[in-house]
């Protein structure tokens, strides 16, 4: 990006210097708006909530303050793959090289657009947290599939190790440099 670019960005979605922006970004219906409130400590009933909801909710990237921390911004960022965003060119066309930081976010597969996401990221010198959201629904699918065959904590262990084995291969299948993964849930949100 060029500095022009830099400069569009940052007044377009209000950067302001001395603060710490992060933006929360993924695929479409990841759950990025509930992860971005869970990391905010806010819920439906307070001021400053991102909209969440079954179909595409968040339109545009929208700023939001950290309730207990004012140095720090977060930004709700449009899901890429949709017919109107492109996860190929969803990096630059969300100008998202001017955050300090980028929550990853991916849900039942690493996908070629979470590969792309963080070599971009770390092309521009930003630093990446890798998510796996909705562990909730996955867990109960491993042990609905397993027709009782597996309790919860069993379910959990061979989520964690897949996880951690999926997002290991992708990385080195990419020529990317291993990081950790975090899993979440909305239950534990």
């Amino acid at each position: 990006p060029t500095p022009q670019d830099v400069q569009k960005f940052r007044n377009r979605y209000g950067y302001v210097q001395g603060k710490f922006h992060i933006a929360v970004i993924g695929e479409s219906g990841m759950g990025k708006s509930s992860l971005l409130n869970s990391l905010r400590g806010v819920s439906p009933r307070n001021y400053g909530y991102a909209s969440v909801g079954v179909n595409e909710t968040t339109k545009f990237v929208q700023g939001y303050p950290d309730p207990q921390e004012p140095k720090t911004m977060w930004y709700d960022v449009p899901g890429a793959n949709t017919p109107g965003i492109s996860g190929w060119t969803y990096f630059i066309d969300h100008g998202l090289f001017i955050f300090d930081a980028l929550i990853v976010t991916f849900s039942d597969r690493f996908t070629e657009t979470v590969g792309t996401l963080i070599k971009n990221a770390n092309g521009c010198g930003i630093p990446i947290f890798l998510v796996r959201t909705k562990a909730d629904q996955i867990l109960h699918n491993l042990v609905v599939d397993s027709e009782g065959s597996l309790s919860e904590t069993s379910a959990r262990k061979i989520l964690i190790s897949s996880t951690r084995e999926m997002v290991t291969t992708n990385l080195s299948k990419a020529n990317l440099a291993r990081i950790p993964v975090y899993i979440t849930s909305k239950q534990a949100m």
